[in-house]
């Protein structure tokens, strides 16, 4: 089993949340493809600002992992 630190923003960890699945970019492919089944992804989203207060950085989650990466080219998560 390895852990996984995966660094999101608040709006992709809400679909992350939401969805229970995770993705990424073509251009990690090569990333995405070590993680495997039993592996535990620890979700840290980065610090944003709303109504001018600043919302901190933190860990917000952590998942197992329960399939083989998979290839998807649905939009789900914002740019």
């Amino acid at each position: 089993m390895t852990f996984w630190l995966r660094v999101t923003t608040e709006k992709n960890w809400n679909v992350i949340r939401d969805r229970l699945v995770w993705g990424v970019a073509d251009r990690f492919k090569g990333a995405i493809q070590k993680v495997k089944p039993g592996d535990k992804l620890i979700f840290y989203v980065m610090q944003t600002t709303k109504d001018k207060e600043i919302v901190p950085s933190r860990i917000v989650g952590i998942f197992e992992v329960v399939s083989e990466p998979y290839r998807d080219s649905t939009k789900i998560f914002k740019a």
